[in-house]
């Protein structure tokens, strides 16, 4: 999670402090924001409101540098884009749990046939380690009751 460095809530240490903010995401459907809806949940605290989506990257920092928005966006994207960037990460107490592997490549670049078969099974396997998780989750819970 990352502001403006005069933000008013660059000091904020805690998801509490964050519930009336108006946040920018980079889709309702993203890792990223459905990790962000699970640390509020585990906080006990209503949905983030979001008041902008937006899937660049660098559009997301641009609006984040010039507005008010609590823009989410991941750990080691702002870590290597930081200086450049000027935004602050919240240092919140919550973790709050994102993607981790991600598939990068510009929107209208044409892979090569060998680089679209990598990227599909990619996507196949990370989809079936999801399902097989999903149901290791529900298998032990069934264990425990």
């Amino acid at each position: 999670m990352v502001v403006r460095p005069d933000h008013p809530l660059v000091r904020a240490r805690a998801l509490a402090e964050l519930r009336d903010a108006q946040w920018l995401l980079p889709s309702m459907e993203s890792s990223v924001t459905r990790g962000l809806h699970r640390a509020f949940r585990g906080a006990r605290l209503p949905a983030p409101h979001c008041a902008m989506t937006c899937q660049t990257l660098t559009g997301t920092e641009t609006i984040a540098a010039h507005t008010d928005l609590v823009a989410a966006i991941p750990l080691e994207v702002h870590q290597a884009r930081a200086a450049a960037t000027g935004l602050r990460r919240l240092a919140l107490a919550e973790p709050i749990e994102g993607p981790r592997v991600a598939i990068l490549r510009w929107a209208d670049a044409r892979p090569t046939p060998a680089s679209a078969d990598l990227e599909e099974a990619f996507v196949q396997a990370a989809h079936a380690m999801a399902k097989g998780s999903a149901r290791g989750k529900a298998a032990r819970t069934l264990a425990t009751k």
